[in-house]
């Protein structure tokens, strides 16, 4: 969630090979860390992104930037755009968790 979003992003495309997806939350993916290579060779890791519309901290904007470029990248990715703000509600956590399981090896 937030900063840890963007860790997530960092993490979890450098690693696609050692996790079986990643769920970041009301953060941001910060381009500048990867090459256009580094992104299409991580592609094949499911990712789960959610961002409240009403995020007043990181906005929205920021969250469909990151799902733009992913999905123009040919990843696999669900985008949970919900109606809240900086925040993790329960059920979208809940959905995250159920994505997460159907996703996991």
């Amino acid at each position: 969630f937030s900063q840890g979003a963007g860790l997530t992003f960092a993490a979890g495309l450098k690693n696609h090979d050692l996790v079986d997806g990643i769920a970041p939350f009301g953060g941001w993916l910060d381009t500048r860390l990867f090459g256009d290579d580094a992104i299409l060779d991580a592609n094949s890791l499911p990712v789960y992104l959610a961002h409240g519309i009403n995020d007043k901290t990181i906005e929205i904007s920021t969250g469909d930037f990151a799902h733009d470029i992913l999905k123009k990248a040919g990843y696999n990715i669900e985008f949970d755009r919900f109606d809240g703000g900086h925040q993790v509600l329960e059920d979208v956590l809940n959905s995250a968790i159920e994505w997460l399981q159907k996703n996991s090896n």
